[in-house]
Parts: C-alpha cells; structure tokens; sequence
C-alpha cells in the first residue's frame, strides 16, 4: 500500500500543482484581458481629447474675428484712405505708361515733369 498510496499523493501532487498553473493562466488572460478592454478604450479617449481641443480652437475662431474687426474699427477709414491712394497711384501709373512709354518716345521733359510733379502732390 506504500507504493500505492506513494503514487497517489504523486498523481495528487500533480494534479494539484496543474490546477495552480490553470488557475495562474487564468488570472494572466483575466489580467490581459482586462488590459485590452483599457488599451480599447485608449484611441477613443485620446480622440475625444484631441476633438474637444479642436472644438475649442474652432470656438474661439469666432471671438477672433469678432474682436479682429472690432479693433481694426477705429482704422477702417485710414485704410481705406490708402486703399484709395494706391488705386490713385495705379492710375497714375497707367497714365504714364500710356502718354509716355520712355524718354526716347519724343515725349517733352516738360509733360514727363507734370506728371511726376502731379502724382507727387497727391501723395505729400
């Protein structure tokens, strides 16, 4: 019975130290598992993060603008001033390459004087 009994705790031992290793595999996929149900979660906490501080830059486009033009209120009338200068120019401009192409034209220094003189005093 000795032999038997011998073979007995062995198997029991076994089975036993089998049962730890079952039971540790267990714990290990639980473990996983549960990591993989977190690490799932990651990409969509991560993108609504990314989203809401997108939505924020977004929001703030509006207050910008708001305050952009609000700011700029006061100076509208010195840009438009300058706006009309330049378009004031251009003509200019036009007139000069139309009258007078270059020098070599036979155009007198006399009206290429005028001109200048003309579009200078606009702009002093």
């Amino acid at each position: 019975m000795d032999r038997q009994q011998d073979v007995i705790r062995r198997i029991t031992a076994h089975v036993i130290a089998y049962r730890f290793q079952l039971e540790n595999e267990r714990r290990n996929m639980s473990r996983l598992t549960e990591k993989l149900e977190r690490a799932r979660g990651v990409v969509g906490r991560v993108s609504a993060t990314i989203e809401a501080k997108a939505d924020e830059v977004i929001a703030r486009e509006e207050v910008i603008a708001r305050r952009t033009q609000e700011a700029f209120a006061g100076h509208d009338e010195h840009l438009n001033d300058a706006m009309a200068g330049l378009d004031a120019l251009e003509r200019e401009l036009g007139q000069i390459s139309n009258v007078v192409p270059s020098n070599a034209s036979g155009a007198s220094p006399v009206a290429t004087g005028a001109i200048v003189n003309r579009i200078q005093g606009n702009y002093k």
